[in-house]
């Protein structure tokens, strides 16, 4: 970029003119010139901001200095964002573009350009508040929706599953007692055993779903091992997993999501992957709990970016989200995909490591 060489009028017109605040410093940082956006932005007349330091005047972090000193060093325009100081003390966020000039007379100076964004960030904020708004909203329907998981799989158990149970004692009982030469009934009646067999099981693996029982006696630690073992019964495709000898305490919601997310992490590779195996890792990293599932299969780049696949990554990081975790997805090498959760054991361990 060639410096401009000042002293045209339209020039003029335009420093005077310009809707961004203006002001021009020689190479020690001192005004030499204010636009009057200036003096309406930061309450200093021309008359009182010549000759004084710019450092003075709106306190400029040392990341603006170090901008305008680049800007003169290497004759490009530097780009910051920082809060300016008003006369009245109160601040004001800016974006600032440093451009060199040169005087007449070759002497080297710089304009700093300053736009205020108050608006956008206070748009900026009110996103950030609705973001947060909408995830404890999440957060808080995934508790309820995990607490009527429990209810109904307790319900499952409690009621249907003694209820099939009470059946099938008394059909086992009516059996005992037909006479011998009834087979045709007696057939019937082991038909309808068998049926009742089915059905337990049936209710059984519903109510797992729901909400395993492994979960609330012993753990997300034995329930990932549970978890791993029944999708290697589902669909054959070998599963390892290496989870930590302790575990850190961890509030109820916290584990249940780590779990939920090994699920569907599950899910996606037997319904995607094309995997002949797996590996669930789970690790304690400094506060951090981490869980990794690896799988030997066609890789993330092939699988389908929209669809039920992207819907679920997007519930995994929102999961991981509400409780200040990260979700990443990317390919394993030789092949195949690794996708790892991190979320921090309690709430001020993501603070700690800002």
């Amino acid at each position: 970029m060639q410096p401009a060489v000042l002293g045209a009028t339209p020039f003029e017109q335009l420093f005077e003119g310009a809707p961004e605040a203006i002001v021009l410093v020689d190479a020690r940082g001192c005004v030499l010139r204010v636009n009057g956006e200036f003096t309406r932005m930061f309450g200093y007349a021309e008359a009182e901001a010549l000759g004084r330091s710019l450092d003075d005047l709106i306190v400029p972090s040392e990341r603006i200095a170090e901008a305008q000193r680049a800007s003169l060093a290497t004759g490009r325009d530097a780009i910051e964002v920082t809060l300016r100081r008003r006369k009245d003390g109160s601040t004001v966020p800016v974006s600032v573009l440093c451009t060199p000039v040169v005087l007449e007379g070759g002497a080297p100076a710089v304009y700093s350009i300053y736009r205020d964004i108050s608006e956008r960030r206070r748009a900026e904020e009110e996103r950030r508040r609705s973001e947060e708004q909408l995830r404890e909203l999440a957060n808080r329907l995934q508790a309820v929706r995990e607490e009527e998981r429990r209810r109904i799989a307790i319900e499952i158990h409690d009621e249907l599953g003694q209820a099939l149970t009470g059946f099938k004692l008394q059909l086992a009982w009516l059996e005992s007692r037909l006479p011998d030469g009834s087979r045709s009934l007696r057939g019937n009646v082991r038909q309808m055993l068998s049926q009742i067999d089915r059905t337990i099981g049936s209710v059984q693996r519903i109510g797992a779903e729901l909400r395993p029982a492994v979960l609330d006696t012993l753990g997300p630690l034995a329930a990932i091992e549970w978890q791993a073992e029944e999708f290697t019964k589902r669909t054959g495709i070998p599963c390892a997993v290496s989870v930590p000898d302790r575990w850190p305490p961890v509030e109820e919601a916290r584990s249940t999501a780590l779990f939920r997310v090994m699920q569907e992490a599950l899910t996606n590779v037997a319904r995607h992957a094309q995997a002949a195996s797996v590996r669930v890792t789970v690790a304690v990293e400094d506060g951090w709990l981490v869980l990794a599932v690896e799988d030997d299969g066609k890789g993330v780049g092939d699988r389908p970016s929209t669809g039920p696949m992207s819907l679920g990554l997007v519930g995994m990081r929102e999961r991981i989200a509400a409780f200040g975790g990260r979700l990443r997805l990317a390919p394993r090498d030789p092949s195949g995909t690794i996708l790892e959760a991190r979320m921090p054991a309690r709430p001020s361990v993501e603070r700690e490591h800002v």
